[in-house]
This record gives C-alpha cells, structure tokens and sequence, in this order.
C-alpha cells in the first residue's frame, strides 16, 4: 500500500495537480487539496469548513474522471462527506468494518452543480433530470470507482445521495 501510494504522489504531480500533505488515522496516502478543484470540477461542502482529508487515490479517481463530467455539463460536485472514521452499517447495525470514508477513499455526494449555475439535489432531482443518472453511470462506468450507491440501486439507504468509493490500486510485488 506504500508503493501505491507513492506511485499516486506521483501520478498527481505528474498531472499537475496541487496538493498537500494531510494527516488523518487510517488514510493510506493522506493529502489535502487546497483549491478543492480537480480538473475543472469543483469540490464543494455543503456544511463542513476544510481542510479536507482524503486518500491521494480518490482524488486521482476524481481527477481522471473530471472530463467526462464536465461533457455533461458538471462544474461541481457537492458533498457532506469524505474522511470521517466511521463503521459500515448493515440493516441499520453497525458492523466492526471501516467505511471506506474512514480510509478516505469515499465521497457522499448530495448535489450537483451545472455550468448554467443549476444545483440538482440528488433526493428532489435524480427522477427528474438526466443528469443525474448520466453522473452515476459515469462513476459506475469508471475502473477506478466501485460501484455507487444511488437512489437507482440502493433508494433505501442513498435515497438522497450518492456515495462513491475510489479503488486503490495494488500491484503485487511477489513472483509466481
């Protein structure tokens, strides 16, 4: 996990993107992104003031994947979530497995904003729009993303967002 997350660093520079170091328990490759902006696209809070910790991989994730989002009209993703230490929950309990926002690797985005200064919220708008559902399948289309969780495959429990989870990439370094 070290070497991925120097290859990341690496990566990141290489694609110009500013970024410090952060600090946050469990984060493989913390960094914090000053301008909260990747590519075109923005990062904005819907409550939470920053700085923000995330692992290096979801923002190189976010990163790669701003153009597409940016075809469909996408300025700014809104999110209430990323680095939070906290337990996945099953059927409302709450298991002794790390989220992935505890590893930094996980986003809960709530709204979207468009180049025309439209703000889609996902809970009013994801029926609606076809934006929203062209955004999940640009995420759930994407090698570096898991599959999300949205109102269209989980409306019980993301009925109102959509949390996304970057992969972290490992290569082994063992021979066969």
């Amino acid at each position: 996990m070290v070497d991925a997350g120097k290859r990341c660093l690496e990566t990141l520079g290489e694609h110009e993107v500013a970024y410090e170091g952060g600090s946050a328990k469990k984060v493989n490759t913390p960094i914090v992104v000053p301008t909260m902006e990747l590519a075109g696209i923005r990062l904005e809070p819907t409550w939470r003031k920053g700085p923000f910790v995330l692992d290096c991989h979801l923002a190189l994730a976010l990163h790669e994947l701003a153009p597409e989002l940016k075809e469909l009209g996408v300025s700014a993703l809104r999110f209430s979530t990323i680095h939070d230490h906290r337990y996945v929950k099953r059927n409302g309990r709450k298991t002794n497995i790390l989220s992935r926002h505890a590893i930094g690797l996980a986003m809960d985005i709530f709204e979207v904003r468009l180049h025309d200064g439209r703000v889609l919220k996902v809970k009013q708008s994801y029926a609606d729009e076809e934006v929203l559902p062209a955004v999940e399948r640009v995420f759930a289309g994407s090698e570096r993303f898991r599959t999300p969780l949205t109102p269209g495959n989980d409306p019980k429990g993301h009925d109102d967002h959509f949390h996304i989870e970057a992969r972290m990439p490992l290569r082994s370094t063992r021979t066969r």
